[in-house]
């Protein structure tokens, strides 16, 4: 459609989380493309992401003191890139202390992991964060959802209270700029200019 309204070069953004294999699919669809295309990469893709990714989680989900703790729970892969949750625990507890957790939907026993480490610190409430560009169906059903599996039926099943946060990544303006500068850098490479 693009091509037949006279556009001869597009820049096809990635709202991805993570560089799996959703977005190498994305890759090879937009290969197919008869114009010129660039592709913006996903939220996480360099180490100057990671740090707006922190810094701006740890200034709007802070924790109250040592009984409280943040959870923030993606979508998971298979792909090889699905160590970055775990890295990206590390560097959140590195900077703000152990009382912050990154889980999976999918993969691992990442619930299981997160329940038991919490149980084990005394910590009696948690701050659920969708760690998802949108809160949809995984939001209502695997995290809040009221099914005995769901990740606040277990939480509560050990005494521990759960707030949570019903909005994605999306809305957050850090998130937005991380996005706007993969926008940039896609326009810079397809069209050689620095904007």
């Amino acid at each position: 459609e693009l091509e037949d309204n006279g556009y001869n070069q597009a820049v096809v953004q990635s709202l991805h989380v993570l560089c799996g294999a959703e977005f190498h699919r994305l890759i090879n669809e937009t290969k197919q493309c008869q114009i010129r295309t660039s592709i913006g990469l996903p939220l996480l893709s360099s180490p100057a992401d990671y740090s707006t990714l922190i810094t701006g989680v740890g200034n709007t989900f802070p924790t109250h003191g040592n009984d409280e703790a943040v959870v923030l729970v993606g979508h998971g892969t298979e792909h090889p890139v699905w160590s970055s949750y775990i890295a990206l625990e590390y560097l959140f507890q590195k900077e703000y202390g152990l009382n912050i957790y990154v889980g999976v939907v999918e993969g691992g026993n990442s619930c299981d992991r997160i329940v038991q480490a919490v149980k084990e610190k005394g910590i009696k409430s948690i701050f659920l964060v969708p760690f998802m560009i949108v809160a949809g169906v995984h939001f209502q059903e695997d995290l809040i959802g009221d099914s005995e599996d769901s990740w606040k039926s277990r939480f509560e099943r050990e005494g521990i209270e759960m707030r949570a946060i019903d909005k994605g990544l999306g809305y957050y303006p850090f998130i937005v700029d991380i996005f706007i500068d993969h926008i940039k850098q896609a326009l810079n490479a397809i069209s050689g200019r620095n904007l």
